[in-house]
């Protein structure tokens, strides 16, 4: 017997259905006959708790032995192509109402549905009982829902499948629609496979179809990407065709899209679907899947007519290394067209700080790793546009130290870092050379200052505890920490983190800004540091250091007689740490006994250990890098305690060019006693009372290459700077304790950490398309990145002048309640916004423009940002490390 073509292949769900059918008649087992296809993978099922076993029968002798060997406790479901007639009745009769029932999977499809009738869009295809076995066996039984009314249609069966086996969406209660697409697409990945192995023809024409509808003015594009197979294509191709946008060569593109079988597709919808994965792409995908779909972008992009165009990208890899590159161009420039010892033009700085803001505007700035170093690179072209400051007096130099060359330390120290471009490396390379040099000249301006005062008119170290740190501690408890051989720049790191922590930091009383303390000569721990925790010059181990500091406390009234420990732990004590804990219990103790420790010493040693033996130059010191201190200054926190941090004696860095020099009487590295051999370009001799030497002289390292023992990584005891004075950073958890002659800090970075004058952003004008032919009509060329930049901004007419005069805004003052920013300050932020050709700045240049610290600068901001935004309307956006200023907005809510 042939089995007929129009044999019905009877699935699972179809025959489920019949059950359903036939239990509605109170049958609870069986044998039911469908008259289909002999064909069934041999596998049994459980219906309702039952079994049921199918036999496929193509011949009559094939049904009666099934019916020989069923069993009465379980449902038998027989498939055979014949008609009733080759059966005849005596077989017929051992079936369910006597007879051979049609499978039909509309009708499953409806019972599956809970629906009554079917519309009629579902069924008008091709092959409509083919299209429904295939629905069927898509679906699973968890993606069935009631269809409402009991109608069941094209759009809920195929959101039931979007829903379900394709995940499109997570649920069919989210709407499908064109973002949904994209992340289909990008993050599922492979979504054409997908499509191909869960769906059957002529099921994946029409949900093709329906998929196209669904994705709004992306349709044209998708319905291509379908029929080339490559709809995962869809966000890192978009993201290419995205590059075409800046350039007027429409053949280019074409050619692109044509040998990718996207033809026919309008302009506007091209443009649209280039935004559409540009803008999802960076908003809407997390990091990892971001990396790999802007690779795949990549390689789409490498073709002869994108790879032009592709350096211009925002978003991918090779547009970030053309930024990097462009950058490296701009420094250059600037080192080449400027002497030595004469300031950067301004111009010149103008083109660098417009390289700079190029590479933060793209996409992949923010993560990647040479942007600390390339952000380094630039504060340090905006230093070398200073004129240079010239400090003869040591108060002088001293200040400029901690005011500016410290700062310089720690970006120069960035840029040694490096960077992964090959062109650019050599540009910092001749960065690195002109501020060192520009360094070193004011590092002998203080060596010689240095020994120009025998009798220094600036703070000491032996001055720290006896000047600063008991009347402070008369006034609030206090917690002293001393980090052996912390430097200046090294401080300011801390100082930044400690801000960010909840603590405030305030000058020493007298001082109008940040201020450094003068080490001990030779600048070495057993004299430096010992005269610092005795209050005098003396020179001694830490049980030395144990004695006087106690002496020190009990003079002045600070210890309290009773079973307490000495408020003073070196590195043994601060180690005992019990497991479990964060503190060595007397340390713990120690700090939150308020009452009668009100002076309390701790020395870290690991900012020592680290210069000499591993790499100071690639470390960044933050509280959970020097070991204890952020468990220190929580606990100081916590019992309201103020907090000194400070140190013996700095540090320079060994950078590998080092200069050994033979001398006798050898101190230590950077010091010697041999007064008969001293090179006035790299030495000084200092004499005097602070000298701890049996002569009271001794010839100190000035340049920091130089040294007299075998090679560390990292020195100390030389006459530079950064060696010679110590931080002293005063830190308190509040205010309300301290009475007058406590100023806050303020703004520490010099003005050049930011741009003051912020160049109006122009992109320089599209490069040449390699394959155009064509001649493009003359037009007036855009400003190139060398040009001299432009005012947007009419200083006579100033928004923000107007915004901070009228009424809405002093109404928005009453409304946001307490105000530290002054109406001047608000008005130079909009001002500096609206100066911007993007109407956007980043965060440190906001905190530049108000005054206030980098720490502190996202607070000010949201202080602005409630007195900007009237009733709900946003006029100042904060994302990640940029600031925008919707300027139509603004105009309509102040009334301008």
């Amino acid at each position: 017997m042939v089995t007929p073509v129009t044999a019905v292949i009877a699935s699972r769900p179809v025959i489920a259905a019949k059950l359903a059918k036939v239990a509605q008649k109170n049958y609870r087992r069986g044998v039911l006959g469908l008259h289909a296809a002999a064909q069934w993978d041999g596998a049994e099922f459980t219906y309702k708790g039952e079994t049921v076993n199918v036999i496929a029968c193509p011949s009559v002798f094939a049904v009666w032995d099934a019916l020989h060997r069923h069993r009465g406790e379980q449902w038998l479901v027989v498939l055979t192509p014949l008609n009733e007639e080759d059966l005849g009745a005596s077989v017929l009769a051992h079936l369910i109402d006597g007879r051979l029932l049609t499978p039909d999977p509309w009708d499953a499809l409806l019972s599956n549905f809970g629906a009554t009738t079917l519309e009629p869009a579902l069924y008008r295809v091709a092959d409509d009982r083919g299209f429904a076995l295939a629905l069927l066996d898509t679906l699973g039984a968890d993606d069935y829902t009631p269809a409402p009314a009991g109608v069941l249609t094209r759009e809920h069966v195929f959101t039931a499948i979007a829903a379900g086996p394709l995940e499109i969406v997570g649920s069919r209660d989210v709407q499908v629609d064109s973002l949904a697409l994209l992340e289909w697409s990008a993050v599922r990945t492979r979504s054409w496979d997908s499509l191909r192995t869960q769906l059957a023809e002529p099921l994946l024409g029409e949900f093709s179809t329906w998929l196209v509808a669904r994705s709004g003015r992306l349709g044209a594009v998708v319905s291509k990407l379908l029929t080339t197979e490559s709809l995962d294509q869809l966000v890192p191709l978009g993201v290419v065709i995205n590059i075409f946008s800046e350039s007027d060569d429409t053949a280019a593109l074409d050619i692109f899209l044509a040998t990718r079988g996207i033809r026919g597709v309008g302009k506007a919808d091209i443009a649209h679907w280039g935004d559409t994965s540009a803008g999802f792409l960076r908003h809407s995908v997390r990091p990892g899947e971001q990396r790999a779909l802007l690779n795949e972008a990549a390689t789409l992009a490498n073709d002869p007519d994108a790879a032009p165009l592709a350096e211009r990208s925002e978003m991918l890899p090779v547009g970030l290394t053309a930024r990097i590159r462009e950058l490296g161009v701009a420094i250059e420039r600037a080192l080449e067209m400027s002497a030595q010892d004469t300031p950067v033009p301004s111009a010149l700085l103008h083109v660098v700080e417009r390289g700079w803001i190029r590479y933060q505007q793209h996409m992949l700035a923010a993560s990647d790793s040479n942007t600390p170093t390339l952000d380094a690179a630039t504060r340090l072209v905006r230093w070398l546009s200073t004129s240079p400051d010239d400090a003869p007096q040591l108060r002088q130099a001293t200040k400029r130290h901690v005011r500016e060359d410290a700062w310089v330390d720690i970006e120069l120290n960035r840029v040694r870092r490096g960077v992964d471009d090959l062109n650019t490396q050599g540009v910092l390379g001749r960065l690195i050379q002109r501020v060192s040099a520009r360094r070193q000249t004011n590092n002998h301006q203080f060596a010689h200052a240095l020994a120009d005062s025998p009798q220094p008119d600036v703070l000491t170290v032996e001055q720290i505890l006896e000047s600063l740190l008991v009347p402070l501690a008369r006034r609030q408890p206090t917690l002293l920490i001393v980090v052996d051989a912390l430097s200046v720049s090294a401080a300011a790191e801390l100082a930044r983190v400690a801000e960010s922590d909840g603590w405030t930091e305030l000058t020493v009383p007298g001082a109008d800004s940040r201020t450094a303390a003068l080490a001990v000569l030779p600048t070495l721990t057993q004299r430096s540091r010992c005269s610092l925790l005795a209050g005098q010059l003396m020179s001694g181990n830490s049980a030395v250091e144990r004695r006087e500091f106690v002496s020190v406390l009990k003079r002045n009234d600070l210890q309290v007689p009773g079973e307490v420990a000495d408020p003073i732990f070196h590195k043994a004590a601060l180690d005992a740490v019990p497991a479990g804990a964060k503190l060595a219990t007397t340390v713990a103790d120690a700090i939150a006994d308020t009452d009668r420790q009100k002076l309390v010493a701790v020395v870290l040693n690991y900012v020592d250990d680290t210069i000499h033996h591993t790499d100071p130059g690639n470390t960044d010191w933050t509280f959970n890098t020097i070991t204890h201190l952020a468990h220190l200054l929580t606990a100081a926190q916590r019992s309201g305690r103020a907090v000194v941090i400070t140190s013996d004696h700095g540090h320079v860095i060994d950078r590998g060019d080092g200069i050994f020099l033979n001398r006798d009487a050898v101190y230590c590295h950077r010091a010697h006693g041999d007064t008969k051999a001293i090179d006035p370009e790299r030495e000084v001799l200092v004499r005097g009372p602070r000298v701890m030497t049996d002569t009271n002289t001794v010839v100190l390292a000035v340049d920091e290459s130089v040294r007299y023992q075998a090679r560390n990584a990292g020195y100390h005891g030389g006459g530079s700077p950064a060696e010679v004075l110590v931080p002293v950073i005063v830190l308190v958890p509040g205010l309300d304790e301290l009475g007058d002659g406590w100023n806050l800090v303020g703004r520490p970075e010099p003005a050049w950490w930011e741009p003051t004058d912020l160049p109006t952003l122009v992109s320089p004008p599209p490069p040449e398309p390699a394959k155009s032919k064509r001649k493009a009509p003359p037009k007036e060329q855009a400003p190139s990145l060398f040009d001299e930049p432009t005012s947007a901004l009419d200083e006579k007419d100033s928004l923000g002048a107007e915004v901070v005069t009228t009424d809405v805004y002093k109404r928005q003052l009453m409304v946001a309640g307490r105000m530290s920013l002054s109406p001047h300050q608000v008005s130079s932020l909009i001002d500096a916004l609206n100066g911007t050709g993007s109407l956007e700045i980043t965060v440190g240049t906001a905190a530049a423009v108000l005054g206030v610290p980098n720490s502190r600068a996202r607070g000010a901001l949201m202080q602005a940002k409630r007195v900007l935004d009237v009733e709900g309307y946003e006029v100042l956006t904060i994302s990640g490390e940029v600031v925008a200023l919707k300027r139509g907005t603004l105009k309509e809510q102040f009334g301008l």
